[in-house]
Order: C-alpha cells, then structure tokens, then sequence
C-alpha cells in the first residue's frame, strides 16, 4: 500500500506523470485540465462494475492496436469522446458514489496514434475523502485477478519503505497501478486510484 495517505494537488499531478507520458507531451502551452473541460459525465456506474470493466479492458490488450478508441467502447460498452482542447485524444467520465467520479483517457503517442490509457478515481471536493465508495474491487482483488490472467507482479519502492506503484506487465503490455488507503480508520486497506496502461 502506497505509504501516504493523503496528496496535495500537485502531489497528485506529479504522480500520474510518472505512471504515463502525458505530462512529457502537454507540459508546455497546455493549462491543466479542469472538470469543466471535460466531457459531460455519463450515467453513474458503480465502482464494482467499472472495476469489472477496466480488468476486461486490461485483458484485452496485446498490442498497441487494441489502444484504439474502436476497441475500447467495444470491449467495456462505455461511449468516449474525442478531446481536442485536453491532454487527451479522447475518453470518458462517469459519476460512481458519495462524489467519487472515474475518468478514463487515451494519450497522444506518435502522430495520431494512442500511446497510453490512463483511469483514476477523482473526488469532487475531498482529496483525502473516504475512498470505501470506490473500494470494491480493491487492490489486492486487481492483483489477484491479473495475476490469474498472467501478468507478472512487481512491487516498485518508494521512499521510506513505502510503495511508488505496483506494476504488471504480461506479453509487451505494462500496467501500473497506485493505491491509497481507504480511510483514516482503514489506512492499511489499499484501493486503487490510478491504472496506466501501455502496450
């Protein structure tokens, strides 16, 4: 479980950096992205059921033809948009409970060409909100079921004992997912928060 509980907002920023290259591309001349920017949120979905979704999507994946917009409607029933004025080509977003939201985008790689897909869990108001909402499946049942569709864990260090991310990778397809603790009584029980996918 990732070691802090709670990140401020550039914190948070800097996080998803790392787990994709979006920032690298959209970092100069590009303002960051605000909920006003993005696409109308769809019909609310419980996080059992978007959760459902992101682990067919990850198992669908060999190759960077299956990044395509066509493919992932397809395979997780969900409607993107395509985002000219954001850091993504196109994606979706979606209300789940208590004022927790899912976004799911797709980053420019050469040309046209989808380089990386990038989901998270947002709060409206609260980073550090109760994240019990968003909590089923957690991170240990993401684990146990990539591993069960052969991915290969490997735990990535942060800094003093604690966990940067957990990172999977299976046949040329890397995925990456941060945690946080559910609460401020259940820091100990990881929930995902952020899920990179690369092929």
């Amino acid at each position: 479980m990732d070691g802090t509980r709670h990140f401020p907002s550039l914190l948070i920023l800097s996080a998803l950096c790392v787990l994709t290259t979006a920032c690298a591309h959209h970092s100069e001349g590009t303002s960051v992205q605000t909920s006003n920017d993005i696409p109308a949120a769809v019909a609310a979905t419980g996080a059992r059921e978007i959760g459902g979704k992101m682990l067919t999507l990850i198992d669908s994946i060999r190759s960077k033809d299956d990044l395509t917009q066509a493919h992932i409607e397809q395979v997780t029933g969900l409607k993107l948009s395509t985002e000219p004025e954001s850091v993504y080509l196109y994606g979706v977003r979606g209300t789940v409970a208590d004022g927790w939201s899912y976004r799911l985008g797709a980053t420019a790689g050469t040309g046209d060409s989808t380089d990386s897909l990038l989901f998270t869990f947002n709060h409206a108001d609260d980073d550090s909100a109760d994240m019990a909402p968003i909590c089923d499946p957690d991170f240990s049942s993401y684990r146990t079921a990539l591993q069960e569709k052969g991915f290969d864990a490997k735990e990535v260090p942060g800094d003093r004992g604690s966990t940067r991310f957990w990172e999977f990778s299976r046949d040329g397809v890397t995925v990456r997912i941060r945690t946080m603790g559910e609460s401020r009584t259940r820091p100990e029980h990881a929930c995902v928060s952020t899920i990179s996918i690369r092929a």
